[in-house]
């Protein structure tokens, strides 16, 4: 008992344990039902491989979507005769490790089934269309219904009869555009608001609040029971409501690059955080993922600060295969030993691009890879997070705002008092021009709006070779609606170059029409001083149309609005903390600790090979990193960590900065740039 108290009152594991096991055990109903079954589940025999593959914590399944539950409750029929959660609990206390357990909030197919009256309505009072329902037609239940009490109460049975570390709540948010419209609804509605229809509703801002009032009930209950056991919730979008009641965040993200944006996205929100990747290709598949990919997936949460939380399942009886532990091993003993290099950092960003609240590190999901700004500057090394619109802008040197988000008069005061204070802005396409904030815009961005160009497609003729490093003589041509603009106190880095005919007449050299001999006068990148620091306008929608709609499209891809688009950052960073050497393919994490810079290079060109699962893998020879010794002070070693081995770097310096070289990378490169203070 003293080791599970011990364990019980403290949450600093959070931060400190970074390799997580989420045992998704989602068939587990079937166990009792299967002769091999009343065998396959040995605890002591799943904590021997979970441990051996240098895990601490679990994550142990105690009700799925289909709402078989792990362990006994008064508030359903559809539960094991076995309390497969008390025995695997009573083992990992055993041991001194953790649980966490996982449970499927609205999503419980059996509930649903067997009360209907419970199950989210649509305008029609039919089910509420979404996807649950493609695959559980009964499975979506509403908090406001009886469920809420099936809900709770199990709730309360898994805190007070297991004292779990963790609460991990899966799909909790609405996932429907409107409020439900079933009788419960109807009647809280009424309630709340003397005598109002749901019916005048036309968004689920009503029903999205009531999650957040009940999330805060969840809380409150929990911390009621054990103050220590901490909440999370799984979403696919982000809550900013759920933010102050959570204990920490989690999401889930199948490629690396997707990973690294997820992190990018939570670490500056200052709790916790992990993500959830799989080992096997998806749920009930039985292909495992290549030991690179593995790796590389664990290290794309890790390096940026975040716990990865890697899936492993279990057959339908309760076997856990050998090859998946051995697998898993390779990436946990990998973590465990650079773990000192790990823990206690603090990332060194350059940039911050703005998101827009819903969002978790990009509009792309979980499986594509980035576009648009983010893409630019992973590719061409420029340190960055993904910013909401309430974030401390303190820590970045420039902040990027394109149009996926409108900033309000509270952001554009902010950011004008950032760039008066000494910061850099880059605002792109329309986020300039709007009803509230466009008037304080543009008084910080040097221009006036004149209107639309009304073309579908645009040349750019730079006119400041500052922007042009690294990119060919002909002028770039950028597809999207632009805007016209005059300058006031700004001046033109680059302008329009029209076309020589007229687009619609040629429609199949739509790619292909040349620009005038002779560029307008008409601006198309400018760039303004306020107060201490400046500020950047692009015209055209550069990043949230040219490379964002080609980035993926691997027969149209262009490399010089990325360069362009890298450019740009660094002309108004003035000092980068990086040189830009790097392949495209790498991603080079930054962080802080005391004395010295932690670098991390992931060699994301493995993320391409997602497909093909076989060992083979693309390594890269004589690996450039250069950093900017005006930023990180003196580099007096630089070392490169590979388990046990210690080997230092040759130093070449040009200018600020100094360049090491990674002979071979792998998966992955651990340099450690010892310096002197700045």
């Amino acid at each position: 008992m003293r080791i599970a108290n011990e364990i019980a009152m403290s949450t600093d594991w959070l931060s400190n344990d970074l390799w997580r096991a989420h045992v998704s055990w989602v068939s587990s109903r079937w166990v009792e039902a299967i002769e091999e079954g009343q065998s396959d589940f040995d605890p002591v025999r799943w904590l021997d491989q979970i441990q051996s593959a240098c895990y601490r914590t679990i994550i142990f399944y105690a009700k799925w979507h289909e709402g078989y539950c792990t362990f006994p409750s008064r508030f359903s029929d559809y539960c094991s005769n076995r309390d497969f959660l008390g025995e695997c609990m009573a083992e990992v206390r055993k041991r001194g490790m953790r649980m966490m357990i996982y449970y499927s909030a609205f999503i419980d197919q059996a509930a649903g089934k067997t009360h209907p009256d419970w199950q989210v309505k649509g305008r029609d009072g039919e089910r509420a269309k979404s996807w649950p329902v493609q695959r559980w037609p009964d499975s979506y239940c509403c908090l406001n219904s009886g469920y809420r009490d099936t809900l709770l109460g199990q709730l309360t049975e898994l805190c007070k009869n297991y004292r779990p570390d963790g609460i991990w709540l899966d799909v909790y948010e609405p996932l429907v555009s409107e409020n439900c419209f079933c009788p419960a609804c109807q009647e809280k509605y009424r309630r709340q608001t003397n005598g109002g229809s749901l019916w005048d509703t036309r968004d689920n801002r009503w029903y999205q609040n009531c999650h957040t009032d009940l999330l805060r009930e969840i809380n409150t209950l929990v911390k009621e029971i054990n103050p220590y056991c901490v909440i999370g919730q799984n979403t696919g979008v982000r809550h900013s409501d759920y933010d102050p009641i959570d204990d920490f965040f989690t999401r889930e993200a199948f490629t690396a690059p997707a990973i690294s944006l997820y992190c990018r996205s939570m670490r500056p929100l200052g709790k916790p955080f992990e993500t959830t990747s799989r080992l096997y290709t998806s749920v009930h598949s039985w292909a495992m993922r290549s030991s690179e990919r593995v790796l590389l997936e664990s290290l794309a949460g890790v390096v940026h600060g975040g716990a990865s939380s890697m899936e492993l399942s279990p057959t339908h009886t309760g076997r856990i295969h050998a090859e998946a532990v051995s697998r898993l091993a390779e990436a946990g003993s990998y973590i465990r030993v650079i773990e000192p290099y790990l823990l206690d950092t603090r990332p060194v960003y350059d940039a911050g691009v703005f998101q827009p609240d819903w969002l978790c590190g990009g509009a792309w999901g979980t499986t594509n890879p980035p576009g648009g700004w983010t893409s630019a500057l992973m590719e061409r090394d420029v340190p960055h997070a993904c910013l909401y619109p309430n974030a401390d802008l303190a820590p970045y040197q420039l902040l990027i705002l394109d149009d996926t988000v409108i900033p309000d008069e509270a952001l554009a005061a902010r950011l004008a008092e950032y760039v008066a204070q000494g910061g850099h802005l880059i605002v792109e396409c329309g986020a300039a021009f709007n009803n509230l904030a466009e008037p304080l815009l543009k008084s910080v961005l040097g221009i006036t709006g004149l209107g639309k160009t009304g073309g579908v497609a645009h040349y750019v003729s730079v006119a400041d070779e500052r922007i042009a490093v690294g990119m060919g003589e002909d002028d770039l041509i950028v597809e999207g609606e632009a805007y016209r603009i005059g300058v006031n106190t700004a001046r033109a880095l680059a302008y329009y170059r029209y076309e020589l005919t007229d687009r619609n007449t040629i429609p199949d050299l739509f790619y292909n029409l040349p620009p005038s001999k002779a560029r307008s006068n008409e601006p198309i990148i400018t760039v303004n001083q306020y107060g201490k620091g400046s500020a950047m306008y692009i015209a055209c929608p550069l990043t949230t149309g040219e490379i964002r709609n080609h980035r993926n499209n691997a027969a149209e891809a262009r490399e010089y609005p990325t360069q362009l688009a890298a450019n740009l950052a660094r002309f108004m960073l003035g000092e980068p903390l990086l040189r830009g050497t790097t392949p495209a393919g790498v991603e080079i994490v930054v962080n802080r600790q005391a004395g010295r810079h932690v670098v991390h290079l992931l060699n994301q060109y493995i993320s391409g090979q997602y497909l093909d699962n076989r060992p083979a893998m693309l390594k890269l020879a004589d690996v450039p990193l250069s950093i900017n010794e005006h930023r990180t002070g003196a580099i007096q070693h630089a070392v490169q960590i590979s388990g046990d081995r210690k080997d230092e770097l040759p130093i070449q310096r040009d200018g600020p900065w100094a360049e090491v070289r990674i002979a071979q990378l792998g998966v992955h490169a651990l340099i450690v740039l010892e310096s002197a203070p700045v």
